[in-house]
């Protein structure tokens, strides 16, 4: 399971940090949510309570995949850890 994570992590972040990826398009949706907000008048409510609720979820699906790359890295990190400690002798494992 742990290589699934670090595999599918893998992606997530080449996709994430290409040009024109994840990050781009989530930088842009924000700007347009907020290019949108400004023409607004303040009396407008129920369109700026949309807007923002829209920017919401576009934090709440880039947290998501920033969970993912995340969850990736903790696995890379605990089998290079597990790595580690097999490479030591049976003597100084029982203190890991």
């Amino acid at each position: 399971m742990a290589e699934d994570a670090i595999h599918r992590a893998i992606r997530w972040q080449a996709f994430y940090e290409e040009d024109d990826g994840l990050r781009a398009f989530f930088d842009e949706m924000r700007t347009a949510y907020v290019a949108k907000a400004g023409a607004l008048m303040p009396n407008d409510t129920a369109a700026l309570f949309k807007l923002g609720l829209a920017a919401k979820l576009v934090d709440e699906i880039e947290t998501y995949a920033r969970q993912k790359i995340d969850a990736g890295k903790i696995a890379m990190a605990a089998q290079d850890h597990a790595e580690r400690i097999a490479k030591l002798p049976e003597a100084r494992r029982r203190f890991f």
